[in-house]
């Protein structure tokens, strides 16, 4: 969930929808939360500007942003000051920019919190047969068994 939170959510509305979606959907919010962090200011308008990209082909729209400009267009919503202005500065962007950036993002954060989460599980799994056969080698041990 918070890949998905992380990559589909614009940052500074990321907490309050993690919120509103635990009251539907049972997920670990601590755990959820670190995920967010995958967008952060240093991968933000990378992450945002690839979004883009990929729902103006998902619409068939050529982009009408290039990388430099889709900064200058980020800066102010990054030097946001809460999310009532995170989302004023969204909103000024304007419908199909938005869209674009929508359709982007939930194409990508739907394959990125599949991937993941199986990842995850994977992991888990392993290392709870890990710590299993941790706890029964003293066991084993006191009764002779290899």
């Amino acid at each position: 969930m918070g890949l998905v939170i992380g990559t589909a959510i614009p940052i500074g509305m990321q907490t309050a929808f993690m919120v509103l979606l635990r009251l539907l959907v049972r997920f670990n919010v601590l755990i959820a939360f670190a995920f967010t962090w995958v967008n952060n200011p240093l991968t933000l308008v990378p992450m945002y500007y690839i979004f883009y990209l990929i729902g103006s082909i998902s619409l068939g729209k050529p982009p009408a942003k290039n990388f430099q400009d889709f900064q200058v267009l980020f800066k102010p919503i990054i030097e946001a000051d809460g999310l009532r202005e995170v989302c004023a500065q969204l909103l000024t962007l304007g419908g199909d920019f938005l869209s674009r950036w929508f359709v982007g993002a939930f194409v990508s954060a739907i394959p990125l919190g599949l991937t993941s989460y199986f990842i995850s599980l994977r992991f888990l799994k392993s290392r709870q047969q890990k710590k299993a056969l941790l706890q029964e080698a003293p066991q084993n041990l006191a009764m002779g068994k290899n």
